[in-house]
């Protein structure tokens, strides 16, 4: 009998060979420029505390027809890797339980989860793709050359739709296609094209960096955080709440994260974050190689994060002023909070995904397992609309992370009741 997982990676690898028409500061440029996979099943490094494997002798080189063979053979092989960790990973105590996003119908989904897929219905339809705040004349060639309706092409709120000018989305096609055509490898696609998008969107002009963005493919998961039985994982960016910018809680968040891990108030051991938020998590990949093992990668990060929150909240103090036991106060904490958002990147191709608490298994007992919700396409960096597409998403993530999440955590972490 075919395990589920395997069922699902099968149902996954062919949606990932789609195209374009399924979908309607810098902290250290070196770093990411010398990224290298030194594991030889190319995905992020294992924990620390692991023994290094040993350096072996040079090998002799081979021919360019023997290394495209090894080189298909490694890619099985980190295909069969990451497959097999996943399927470990769904039957652990602190496991992560692979799901299948379909519509906003399903009544399992948290609603964050549900107004995201709203969002992807809309922009798949050519609907609110626009800021109404860009110059509809500078559009006009678009919204022409692909039948959009100027009625409803432009978003309705002045907070949402792409802020990105014609040039702005010609620029990151340009550099979307050279990467494409040369076969770069991940860390150049990383600061080529997915983080001058999220330039354009996360930095425009007038805003007080509240919430950015940080390359983070050096940051790993601190040790009590890891979910049991799992070993390390990175990924590449992440969206950021930098508790400084908040004159009324900078000094709070200072007292919190005396009492963490690590000193830090998110999950990850890397101590440029430890006075940040980490709402949203983004895992990238080149083109067509491993996206099993990016599944993997933001599947451990974010049930991470999921543990950090149950610990902190765990707490004497946020328990105590409650009225309800420490594990029902957990609950209803997380289930207020509902999903983190995260996206998946595979060359040109951006995915929408998400991860939610399970709160109780099916006999009604209290659990600490993640559920990763995969996957809905968000857009593609070979086409400008779709380009346009893909920063309007972005709106949805940014406006969650400081109207839902940023609110929660304050609300839970840093409040007292009057």
């Amino acid at each position: 009998m075919n395990h589920p997982i395997d069922e699902w990676i099968r149902q996954v690898s062919r949606a990932n060979g789609a195209g374009a028409d399924d979908v309607i500061q810098q902290q250290d440029l070196n770093i990411l420029r010398k990224r290298v996979y030194l594991s030889p099943d190319n995905i992020t490094p294992r924990a620390p505390i692991l023994p290094l494997r040993n350096v072996t002798s040079p090998v002799p080189s081979i021919s360019p027809s023997k290394r495209s063979v090894t080189s298909s053979q490694a890619s099985s092989s980190r295909a069969s890797s990451s497959r097999q960790k996943l399927s470990d990973l769904q039957i652990e105590d602190e496991g992560i339980q692979i799901r299948h996003l379909e519509s906003p119908l399903d009544p399992q989904l948290p609603e964050p989860i549900k107004d995201a897929l709203v969002v992807l219905i809309y922009l798949q339809r050519g609907q609110h793709v626009f800021s109404p705040t860009l110059d509809k004349n500078a559009v006009a060639g678009i919204t022409e050359a692909y039948l959009l309706d100027e009625a409803t092409v432009f978003s309705p709120s002045q907070n949402s739709g792409s802020p990105l000018s014609p040039s702005e989305a010609d620029h990151v096609l340009t550099h979307a296609k050279t990467c494409f055509k040369e076969n770069e490898d991940e860390s150049v696609w990383n600061v080529e094209v997915h983080q001058r998008l999220l330039e354009k969107v996360l930095r425009r002009s007038g805003s007080n960096r509240l919430l950015d963005f940080r390359i983070c493919t050096t940051a790993g998961i601190i040790r009590e955080y890891l979910p049991s039985t799992t070993s390390d994982r990175k990924i590449d960016f992440c969206f950021c709440i930098d508790t400084a910018k908040d004159a009324t809680y900078a000094s709070k968040a200072i007292a919190l994260r005396q009492s963490l891990p690590g000193s830090s108030l998110n999950h990850s051991n890397k101590v440029a974050l430890q006075s940040r938020l980490l709402p949203v998590s983004i895992e990238t990949k080149r083109a067509s190689i491993d996206f099993e093992g990016a599944i993997l990668q933001i599947s451990v990060w974010q049930a991470a994060h999921w543990k950090m929150l149950r610990y902190v909240l765990a707490q004497p103090w946020p328990t105590s002023r409650s009225g309800l036991s420490q594990q029902d106060y957990v609950n209803k904490a997380l289930a207020e909070l509902g999903a983190l958002p995260g996206i998946l990147i595979q060359g040109h191709q951006w995915y929408y995904v998400a991860s939610s608490p399970d709160l109780k298994n099916d006999e009604g007992n209290n659990t600490a397992r993640t559920s990763l919700w995969l996957q809905k396409p968000i857009g593609s960096t070979d086409n400008a609309l779709i380009i346009h597409q893909i920063a309007a998403f972005l709106e949805f993530p940014r406006r969650w992370s400081l109207e839902t999440y940023w609110p929660w955590f304050k609300g839970h972490f840093f409040d007292t009741p009057s």
